[in-house]
């Protein structure tokens, strides 16, 4: 059975872009203005900016760009706002289904630690930091976790990281010693 786990509504997002894509541009854009200040962005910078849970604009970006909606399509000349008007239809709904084509059998895992990684305080960066060891980096798992992570540190990106690794032991060469030895395991 499939759950709908991220729903992203089309009103919050036309309401940044503009019914008729006014606001909307190529290119970085603008992620944050003060409340109420009309500012020009590009689509994934208004859902970053009307997603209703912290972290969960992050996710909706690596499924998108799995479906070949990500930010190169935005900032595609060949991309109309019709085009991207149509994208955004009546909003979309992330199921475990997308989650798991995405990000593999520890999507679970995988956006809980986003969700928090973006609502950690300094204090616990600073502790992330201190304990902070070498960052694997591994598939679009990682990806989503270091767009969020970036202002973290990389021991939240090096557990996204053992969290996808740890899907692949079995497969090819790697194996339960070498995800025991992980840096974000405590391992060597």
């Amino acid at each position: 059975m499939t759950t709908t786990i991220i729903t992203q509504p089309a009103a919050p997002i036309l309401a940044i872009l503009g019914e008729n894509g006014e606001h909307h541009t190529r290119g970085w854009g603008n992620y944050a203005a003060p409340p109420g200040e009309t500012i020009n962005t590009r689509l994934y910078g208004a859902v970053r900016r009307c997603c209703p849970v912290p972290g969960d604009a992050h996710i909706v970006e690596q499924v998108m760009a799995r479906r070949g909606r990500g930010i190169g399509w935005n900032d595609d000349r060949a991309t109309s706002w019709a085009d991207i008007r149509a994208h955004i239809g009546d909003g979309w709904e992330i199921t475990d289904d997308d989650l798991a084509d995405t990000f593999g059998p520890q999507w679970e895992h995988i956006v809980a630690l986003v969700r928090r990684i973006v609502v950690l305080t300094r204090g616990e960066v600073v502790r992330l930091a201190s304990a902070a060891s070498a960052a694997w980096v591994w598939a679009s798992a990682a990806s989503a976790a270091w767009a969020s992570a970036y202002a973290a540190s990389a021991s939240a990106a090096s557990a996204a990281s053992a969290l996808a690794v740890r899907s692949l032991i079995g497969q090819g060469k790697i194996t339960q010693s070498h995800y025991a030895r992980s840096p974000a395991r405590g391992g060597a």
